[in-house]
């Protein structure tokens, strides 16, 4: 048995915040930057936990910006299937990312899960963390 897992420590440091964040066989975490207008995929390749014994992990560090979009996602998300067998895939999340960068929070979620359950059936978890640097 074993499990994935991302985990992230936010860091505030005078008026700025840094995101540490390691991944263990987790699908990435995204960045939605506004200033760059790009989403990046925070993922290095680890093992997931439990799977190797005796493996350790490394986490990395970045600075935040503010407005800057955090999505942590479970694969039930990016792994749904459409009726031809098809992923949603990180591309289709990272694109509502991009398209919903200044909307609230709870609109994004909303819109996240509504393009998923529109695209193809639920057949794992489905759960998102989301988040936006207001400093």
């Amino acid at each position: 048995m074993f499990a994935t897992c991302a985990a992230i420590l936010l860091k505030r440091m005078n008026a700025h915040f840094s995101l540490e964040y390691s991944s263990a066989g987790h699908p990435p975490i995204l960045r939605a930057n506004r200033s760059s207008q790009r989403v990046e995929r925070l993922a290095e390749p680890q093992f997931p936990l439990g799977l190797v014994p005796s493996v350790s992990y490394a986490s990395w560090e970045l600075k935040l910006e503010p407005g800057d979009l955090i999505l942590i996602t479970s694969d039930g998300i990016i792994e749904t299937r459409d009726s031809k067998g098809s992923e949603f895939g990180m591309q289709r999340l990272e694109a509502i990312l991009f398209q919903e960068i200044s909307s609230p929070l709870s609109h994004i979620a909303q819109s996240l899960l509504s393009s998923v359950s529109a695209f193809g059936k639920q057949a794992d978890d489905q759960t998102i963390l989301l988040f936006r640097v207001l400093v």
